[in-house]
C-alpha cells in the first residue's frame, strides 16, 4: 500500500512538471516573456582587440522583437563622426515581416590605411519603427545600443607625417573628378591642406608658403583686368582692413581701382560695395558692370594672377563660381581654411593612389 502511494505521488508530480513545461514553451507564454523586454540585440557590441590599419572585419548581430503582429522597419545609426566612414551594414535596409521575431544584420568595419593607433570608440544605435508611416507622432518606438570598441595597430602615431611627398598621385576616378580644383582639409589628420590639380591626377600637400609659392609657379594662370572683373566677387570671404568702411577691403579696392578712402568713388550716392554687388559700375553713373557666369564656371578651381595690376592672387571657388582674393600669401593657410572642403580619412584613402 505504501509503495502504491509513492508511485501515485511520483506520477502526479511528473504530470505537474510536464504541464509546466508545456505552458512555458507555449507561444502565448513566450510572447509575454519577450514582450517584457520589447526589443533587443545580441551581442551588444562591435569590437576588435587588434585591427591592422587598412584592414577590416565583419560581425553579425541578432535583432529581436517582442511584438510580431505587424511589419516593422529597423534602422541602424553610427554615433561617431570618425567611425561613420568605417562602418556599413548589410542588408542596408532591415524589415521584420509580420510574424517574424528575429533578424540578422552584418556590421562591416573597414579602417583607413592611415588610422591612428589605439582605441576608437563609439556606439551603434538600433531602432524599430513602423514600416508604413506612423500617424501617432512618435518616430521611434524602441531602441537598443551596441558599443563600438576597436583597437588599431600598425597605423599612425600622433605627430607622424603621413604624407612626406609634396606632390601626391591620385586615382583617375569620378570622386577625383568631382574634387578637381578644390582645396581639401583633413580634419582628423592635423588639419592637413591639399590642392587638387584642375586637370591632372595629382594633389599638392601644402604646409606653408614655401609649398604654396612653387604651386603658384606651376599652376597659376595670368588674367587681365577686363576678364577678371567679369567674375563675380565672393563677398562672404572678404579679409583685411577697410579704410573707408564701404564693405570692400582695401586690397579688393586696389585690385578693382576704386578709392580706398572714399566709399562712393563715382559720387552717385550709391556706395562702391553696393554698386559692385548689384552689377553696376562704381566709376560711371548708371553704367552696368556685367559679370560672365560662363567664364566663371570655366575657370572654376583655377588660381589666377592679376597681371595688369600688382599680381594679386585670386581663387575661383568651384562651389560658387565666384572669386576669392588670397591677399596674404604668407598667411594663405588661414585664408584657405575658411573655404576648404573637409574630407574624411576613408574618402582620402580612396582618392590617393
Amino acid at each position: 500500500m505504501k509503495k502504491e502511494t509513492y508511485l501515485l505521488s511520483f506520477f502526479i508530480a511528473l504530470a505537474i512538471l510536464i504541464a509546466m513545461v508545456n505552458i512555458y514553451f507555449a507561444p502565448d507564454f513566450q510572447k509575454k516573456e519577450t514582450d517584457a523586454s520589447g526589443f533587443g540585440i545580441s551581442p551588444p557590441y562591435v569590437q576588435s582587440e587588434s585591427l591592422v590599419a587598412g584592414e577590416g572585419f565583419s560581425q553579425r548581430i541578432r535583432v529581436l522583437r517582442g511584438d510580431t503582429g505587424r511589419k516593422q522597419k529597423v534602422v541602424a545609426r553610427v554615433d561617431s563622426q570618425e567611425l561613420l566612414d568605417w562602418i556599413s551594414f548589410k542588408p542596408e535596409e532591415l524589415f521584420f515581416a509580420e510574424g517574424e521575431r528575429t533578424l540578422w544584420v552584418t556590421v562591416n568595419v573597414k579602417s583607413p590605411v592611415n588610422a591612428l593607433n589605439g582605441e576608437h570608440q563609439g556606439y551603434v544605435y538600433f531602432a524599430i519603427l513602423p514600416a508604413e508611416g506612423n500617424t501617432s507622432g512618435v518616430g521611434i518606438n524602441l531602441g537598443a545600443r551596441a558599443d563600438i570598441d576597436i583597437n588599431i595597430i600598425d597605423g599612425r602615431e600622433i605627430g607622424d607625417d603621413t604624407i612626406t611627398e609634396k606632390v601626391i598621385q591620385l586615382n583617375n576616378d569620378t570622386m577625383v573628378d568631382k574634387l578637381r580644383g578644390r582645396f581639401l582639409i583633413r580634419p582628423y589628420s592635423k588639419g592637413e591642406i591639399y590642392y587638387i590639380h584642375p586637370n591632372l591626377d595629382i594633389a599638392y600637400y601644402l604646409v606653408d608658403e614655401n609649398d604654396f609659392r612653387p604651386l603658384l609657379d606651376e599652376v597659376a594662370r595670368g588674367i587681365d583686368d577686363n576678364l577678371l572683373m567679369k567674375i563675380p566677387l565672393d563677398e562672404t570671404h572678404f579679409f583685411g582692413i577697410d579704410t573707408d568702411e564701404d564693405g570692400l577691403p582695401d586690397d579688393i579696392e586696389m585690385s578693382i581701382g576704386t578709392e580706398i578712402e572714399n566709399p562712393d568713388t563715382d559720387g552717385d550716392g550709391f556706395g562702391d560695395y553696393e554698386e559692385i554687388m548689384s552689377e553696376f559700375s562704381p566709376f560711371q553713373v548708371d553704367e552696368v558692370f556685367e559679370t560672365d557666369k560662363i567664364l566663371a564656371e570655366n575657370l572654376a578651381g583655377e588660381l589666377l594672377l592679376q597681371v595688369e595690376n600688382k599680381g594679386q592672387l585670386w581663387y575661383i571657388d568651384p562651389s560658387s563660381a565666384k572669386r576669392i582674393m588670397i591677399s596674404d600669401v604668407s598667411n594663405f593657410i588661414d585664408i584657405v581654411k575658411t573655404f576648404a572642403l573637409g574630407i574624411s580619412e576613408d574618402n582620402f584613402g580612396k582618392i590617393v593612389k
